[in-house]
Formats: structure tokens, C-alpha cells, sequence
């Protein structure tokens, strides 16, 4: 009874050391929140865009194909789900494309995701279009379209399919 007695009082004073070392060390921030590990928001944010991509691929590519060749328009998502459009410095307007099929995926891209994720912002670039979809903690990822393979370097990438990349910026502590 001595022995049991003994074994049961020490592992309670394990588990309670454990629970203060844990403490102490969260505390001197040598451990990490994982929700707030900005590689692991990063990589979680990469994970959505990429998900996203792939369920409204037809879409997105249709927007694309619309919008590529005007440069300095950024299009916006509004709270109530509605889109916003700028041209350079100007303030956004309510989105009215000229191309009747970008027109009309761009409620789509700019709706609800099963994949969770929603895509904030659309830039158009002289060689790309960018498509940001989160901003964790100063960071940033989405997805883009390259005019020339390999012609941008905005951000880094992972290779998606052709033309397309996953982009993303690791936000700082």
C-alpha cells in the first residue's frame, strides 16, 4: 500500500511540475501559441487559397481572362458581399465590368467558399493578377496569374498548374 501510495503521489507532483514548467516557459514566450505562429498562419492561409482555387478554378479563370488586360484596377470585397472597383487613386465604386462573363463570375469568386476562405482583394498588374485572400498578421497569400511564366516576383510562390501560383509573405512577430 506504501508503494502505491508513493507512485500516485509522485505522478500528481510530475503532472503539477509539468503544468508549471509549461507556465513558465509560455510565459517567457519560449513556447508559441500555435494560432499565433505567423509560418504555421502563413501556411494555413496557403492551405485555403489553394483549396479555394481549386473549387471555383472555372470562375476565377473566367475573371481573369476579363480583367487581365486592364492594369491599375483593384476590386474589393464590401462587408455586406457586395464588390467594390478602383481605377488608380480613385474611390471605389460598385463593380461594373465592361466583359459580360468576368461580370458574372465575379460574384462567384467574390462569394462563400466551402473551403472556408474569401477572397478580400483582386489587384490587376502589368504582368499578373493577384488575388489576396488573407492577411494574417501583416502577412499575406492568395493566388496569382502570370502573363509570362516566371514573370513576377511580388511575393514568394508555390507552383499551382500553368500560369498559376500560390503567393504568400510570412508576417513578421
Amino acid at each position: 500500500m506504501k508503494t502505491l501510495t508513493k507512485v500516485i503521489v509522485f505522478a500528481l507532483l510530475a503532472i503539477a511540475v509539468g503544468f508549471g514548467v509549461h507556465y513558465v516557459l509560455r510565459e517567457m514566450g519560449v513556447l508559441m501559441d500555435p494560432d499565433a505562429d505567423p509560418t504555421q498562419l502563413a501556411g494555413t492561409a496557403m492551405t485555403t487559397a489553394r483549396a479555394m482555387f481549386v473549387e471555383k478554378s472555372d470562375a476565377i479563370q473566367t475573371l481573369t481572362a476579363g480583367i487581365l488586360e486592364e492594369p491599375g484596377l483593384e476590386l474589393l470585397a464590401g462587408e455586406d458581399g457586395s464588390v467594390w472597383m478602383r481605377r488608380g487613386e480613385g474611390d471605389p465604386i460598385p463593380a461594373a465590368l465592361e466583359d459580360e462573363a468576368a461580370q458574372t463570375a465575379l460574384a462567384e469568386v467574390f462569394g462563400e467558399y466551402e473551403a472556408g476562405g474569401k477572397v478580400l482583394q483582386v489587384l490587376v498588374k502589368a504582368d499578373a493578377v493577384l488575388f489576396y485572400t488573407a492577411y494574417p498578421k501583416g502577412g499575406c497569400a492568395g493566388f496569382l496569374y502570370e502573363k509570362e511564366l516566371n514573370g513576377t516576383a511580388y511575393y514568394d510562390y508555390v507552383e499551382l498548374v500553368e500560369n498559376w501560383k500560390l503567393f504568400y509573405r510570412i508576417p513578421l512577430k
